[in-house]
């Protein structure tokens, strides 16, 4: 089991909830503000086997050459979830 975090732009927000939801993954979602604007945040524990598919949809739905555009990538050493599976 993986943990996505996705920020970005707040013009992105839709294309990001509707891949999740297209997956059928439930997400955490909430705005920071930084430098006068606000981004989205997502984060979202994702099996294995998916992880790479994933982040293929996500990547050319956002500009990564944006610095406000990340994703980023954790191993959960750990979670508690009576609907989760590993």
């Amino acid at each position: 089991m993986k943990k996505l975090e996705v920020a970005v732009t707040l013009k992105s927000i839709k294309k990001i909830e509707e891949v999740f939801k297209g997956m059928e993954l439930s997400f955490h979602f909430h705005t920071v503000k930084a430098e006068k604007k606000k981004y989205g945040i997502y984060s979202v524990l994702v099996p294995n086997e998916i992880v790479d598919e994933l982040i293929d949809k996500i990547s050319n739905m956002i500009d990564l050459r944006l610095k406000e555009n990340t994703i980023s990538l954790f191993n959960a050493d750990g979670y508690v979830s009576h609907t989760l599976t590993d």
